[in-house]
């Protein structure tokens, strides 16, 4: 029986080499990646991070506004999990210094001129693209369970297991020694599973990311001397880990780089292990034990794969991408050309200088004034944390991101479209009453609300943003706010042409305010009913009703017949844009 349990364990630890072998595929180098980014397994780093220091990260919002999630899928050629979660939280932060910033610039460029030294690294990083090692992050910076009152009986167990099976094969008559230990393990198993259950997929990828970090400890690139040295720095902390980790390596987890009859076999065979000899737990508490006295060292080893890994994914972009290096400049001054979203399939690049003044930008539907926000934010938010960015030329300084862009009804917390908008709006007033420069991107400010009333606040918020040392660039179909602005903002538009065969954008950035709309053309072109265009068209022309007295009254004589009452001022107010 000894004998025969023997080689079924060594036939499945062969097998799972051999399917890990086969796993690995060559990556063409400059494409994208096409992978499954689990957004809770992506964030798991960011979350624990930040949690340590949330100055340091842009908030929830500007995530969302911008698209960063899709941005970073683009951005994502990394090889393991690790370089994945570190460039996740390299696009999160604000703090990037400029040292930090060139020394990164050097590493990327390293990785797209040594081509066979970034295959080196490529091919030892793949293990840590499996499933499992996403966890890693979590057993790294989480709160691991407490070690039981009982630990060092786990270990007497163990090892009565291994006597009650030396006496069985000395007189089979023991058997039952077998059958009492198991028993008692089971139990034990039973009682700890949940506590250390979330743990164990990290733990079968904790030897991959032991041998990744003595590997490169022992690597020799001066282009790579930060991470590098970080790794031969935590060689001591990681030798110590590896006894600890032969307890943990075994499972009863799938893994997915073995598949079908092959892995219904191994986690068999795990599972068994497992249970007679409390493989598992031993080893976790074990590891945990270790991990909470050299827990800061294993954490920089973590960040140092990453780095590398990040590097490689930054080269890959660069060679299949128009990008450029920002350069500093001057409070409250913004130059670009080129500037393009990532992810617009046939970009339109962009040339604009934002110096000492904020811009208010019109134009109709689908024009491209979201678009250019977005492009600005991204391209700022890139600009400090990974010193690229996808335009030919950047020149401004290091701003804090602020936007309110993206909106939607907080249903879950009973908030209104327009509450939260107002909500996050006090956000950037808080903001601007700081020292620390910041980027301003509004996108139709509170168009949940009546416009009489949007108009007043909106113009209110811009006048209160627009001061030194911030920049406030606001998208807006209000035109009322081109003449209260006048003289504080620079009034730029988009254009478009409507055609028999519909709409037509250049996506071109014009000066001025924007003369053309298309909201009923789009009707049109959409094939409304005809009378329903054409009552639309009559209607946009004429001063809206009043209401006295709950009656709707209409036009001059209709006024005096009511006593000669007068359109209010923000009645009239809300027709100038109908005038313009």
């Amino acid at each position: 029986m000894v004998l025969g349990l023997a080689i079924a364990v060594g036939l499945g630890l062969a097998l799972r080499a051999l399917m890990k072998r086969r796993q690995g595929r060559p990556r063409a180098f400059g494409q994208p990646v096409e992978r499954d980014r689990d957004v809770g397994r992506t964030d798991l780093l960011r979350h624990a991070r930040a949690g340590l220091e949330p100055q340091a990260y842009h908030d929830e919002q500007v995530w969302r506004d911008l698209d960063l999630t899709l941005v970073l899928g683009g951005l994502d050629r990394t090889h393991s999990w690790i370089g994945l979660q570190c460039l996740r939280d390299r696009l999160s932060r604000r703090d990037a210094s400029a040292a930090d910033l060139r020394a990164l610039d050097a590493e990327a460029s390293f990785m797209v001129d040594a081509a066979a030294r970034r295959a080196w690294y490529a091919d030892r990083l793949d293990p840590l693209g499996e499933w499992s090692a996403g966890a890693l992050a979590g057993l790294f910076w989480g709160a691991l369970p407490p070690t039981p009152w009982f630990r060092p009986w786990l270990l007497v167990l163990s090892w009565a297991m291994v006597a009650a099976l030396v006496a069985t094969v000395l007189k089979p008559a023991w058997f039952v020694l077998i059958i009492a230990v198991a028993s008692v393990n089971l139990a034990v198993k039973s009682v700890l599973k949940q506590r250390i259950e979330p743990w164990l997929p990290a733990m079968r990828s904790l030897p991959d990311f032991l041998r990744v970090t003595t590997t490169f400890a022992h690597a020799d690139d001066t282009a790579l001397a930060g991470p590098l040295d970080e790794l031969r720095a935590a060689s001591p902390t990681i030798r110590s880990l590896r006894g600890a980790v032969r307890w943990a390596r075994l499972d009863a987890g799938g893994d997915s780089a073995i598949a079908g009859t092959a892995a219904e076999f191994s986690q068999v065979m795990h599972e068994f292990l497992n249970l007679a000899f409390l493989l598992d737990v031993n080893g976790f508490y074990s590891v945990a034990r270790r991990l909470d006295r050299d827990r800061e060292m294993i954490r920089r080893a973590f960040l140092a794969i990453g780095r590398i890994d990040m590097a490689i994914s930054l080269a890959s972009v660069r060679v299949s991408t128009t990008w450029t290096r920002p350069a500093p400049g001057s409070p409250r001054t913004l130059r670009v050309q080129g500037l393009v979203h990532p992810l617009v399939a046939e970009p339109v690049g962009t040339d604009a200088v934002i110096a000492d003044r904020s811009w208010l930008v019109t134009g109709s539907n689908m024009s491209g004034k979201s678009t250019f926000l977005r492009a600005l934010g991204v391209g700022a938010v890139m600009a400090q944390s990974l010193g690229m960015v996808f335009a030919r030329r950047w020149e401004g300084p290091s701003v804090r991101v602020l936007t309110s862009i993206g909106r939607s009804d907080a249903v879950a917390e009973g908030t209104s479209y327009y509450l939260a908008e107002v909500e996050r709006i006090k956000v950037l007033l808080d903001a601007a009453a700081a020292a620390d420069p910041c980027l301003f991107l509004l996108d139709e400010l509170y168009r949940g609300t009546n416009t009489p009333e949007r108009v007043a606040a909106a113009l209110a918020v811009l006048e209160h943003l627009d001061r030194a040392p911030h920049v406030v660039v606001v998208a807006t179909h209000d035109l009322e706010l081109l003449h209260w602005l006048a003289g504080r903002y620079e009034s730029w538009h988009f254009r478009e042409e409507v055609t028999s065969g519909g709409l037509t954008f250049d996506y071109r950035l014009r000066p001025g305010g924007s003369s053309t709309r298309n909201a009923l053309a789009l009707l049109e072109v959409m094939g409304y009913p005809a009378p329903l265009v054409a009552r639309s068209r009559e209607v946009v022309g004429q001063p809206p009703p009043q209401v006295v007295s709950g009656r709707s009254v209409t036009g001059a004589a209709d006024g005096a017949g009511s006593g000669g009452q007068s359109p209010p001022p923000a009645s009239r107010a809300s027709n100038s844009s109908t005038d313009a």
